[in-house]
């Protein structure tokens, strides 16, 4: 039996208070009384948890220097109400006028190429410039091209979104602590998971879905069949978005989602001012050149005739390598981005060398 004074002994809230917390939940449907004295035969004591949980979570945020965002505060990204359901509050740390902004997103593979990873980064850098703020996930690949790009030199009012899995205090993966540190300073870093939240894979489909609901339009450059990419994208249309898609080889099974979205319906860009044309603005600076993809079927024969191929081999470590890295290693060798991008691409058809789930290339 419980005894009403059992309910206010040592509680922080008012009867008042109390009052208003058992009624919105005593009203809500499916709460009949036997479920509400099982979940609260301890009430006396759950207020005073629940008040100290929160008071630790909003001490972890502000002394992370971030800020948490309620739905009816005014920093709040209008576009999350096109969910049925928004989060609440969201955390935020950087600058929080970026999130009134005109959004676009950019995702992709995170074993990108080469020519991927040049599209997403110069797509980036021209919409930025042009005033819109890029959105992305901090992941490897594509995403850290689409941060990089709007945040370089000379762009200060409108640098990147870096949704987050995890909690704000979590970065994922661990070596994008620098740009992490770049984008908390020079754009917002967002979450809407508990501080300290760890990034576990059921939680990348709910950061997919509010990138998709923060863009006014989203650009797929490089998604494989049943990719992350294709999720986020598949949510995007769910919510009405805009989809851009950057067309990519016939024999790069990268491009298989990315084609399979044009086919039904995705809107083709093959340059950046593509997306302001849609919108019908006008560039602030020329700086993006168009994109063009090479769908030639060339002979993988062909490949044991040209020796620069070998020697690109030969800058693979048995450690491993991300396509970055590669890239400046054989800079020296002055070849074209395309063709290095050609030459991996059929050493992993030939079986010389795989990608791994890191990112990097290594040898088979």
């Amino acid at each position: 039996m419980f005894n009403k004074h059992d309910f206010f002994t040592d509680n922080i809230l008012s009867h008042d208070e109390i009052k208003q917390l058992w009624l919105s939940v005593y009203r809500t449907k499916g709460i009949g009384n036997a479920l509400f004295w099982k979940h609260f035969q301890k009430c006396k004591h759950f207020t005073h948890q629940i008040r100290t949980s929160v008071n630790n979570e909003i001490e972890s945020v502000q002394k992370f220097n971030a800020h948490l965002v309620a739905a009816f505060e005014d920093h709040y990204p209008q576009d999350l109400f096109c969910l049925n359901y928004p989060p609440p509050i969201i955390t935020a740390k950087g600058k929080l006028e970026l999130l009134a902004n005109p959004i676009i997103g950019i995702v992709g593979a995170r074993n990108a190429s080469l020519p991927g990873i040049k599209i997403a980064f110069e797509m980036s850098k021209f919409l930025a410039l042009s005033g819109f703020t890029i959105a992305s996930g901090l992941a490897r690949g594509i995403d850290k091209a689409a941060h990089e790009g709007a945040m370089l030199e000379g762009n200060h009012s409108h640098p990147t979104i870096a949704v987050l899995a995890g909690g704000i205090d979590q970065i994922y993966p661990p070596e994008h602590h620098a740009i992490y540190q770049n984008i908390s300073t020079k754009g917002v870093v967002l979450s809407e998971m508990p501080f300290g939240q760890s990034p576990i894979a059921s939680l990348f489909p709910r950061r997919n879905h509010l990138i998709a609901a923060l863009s006014k339009g989203l650009i797929i450059i490089e998604a494989g069949l049943g990719s992350g990419t294709m999720i986020t994208a598949e949510q995007a249309l769910a919510l009405g978005k805009d989809i851009f898609v950057v067309p990519g080889s016939i024999k790069d099974p990268r491009y298989k989602g990315s084609h399979s979205l044009i086919k039904n319906g995705a809107i083709l860009i093959d340059h950046a001012q593509d997306i302001l044309d849609y919108y019908q603005l006008i560039p602030r600076k020329k700086l993006c050149p168009s994109f063009t993809v090479d769908t030639t079927n060339h002979d993988v024969a062909s490949q044991e005739k040209n020796p620069t191929s070998h020697e690109i081999l030969k800058h693979i470590p048995e450690t491993g390598i991300t396509l970055e890295e590669l890239y400046l290693d054989i800079q020296y060798m002055n070849l074209d981005i395309s063709m290095i991008s050609e030459t991996i691409s059929n050493f992993e058809f030939e079986g010389e060398i795989h990608r791994a789930q890191d990112g990097k290339i290594y040898l088979s």
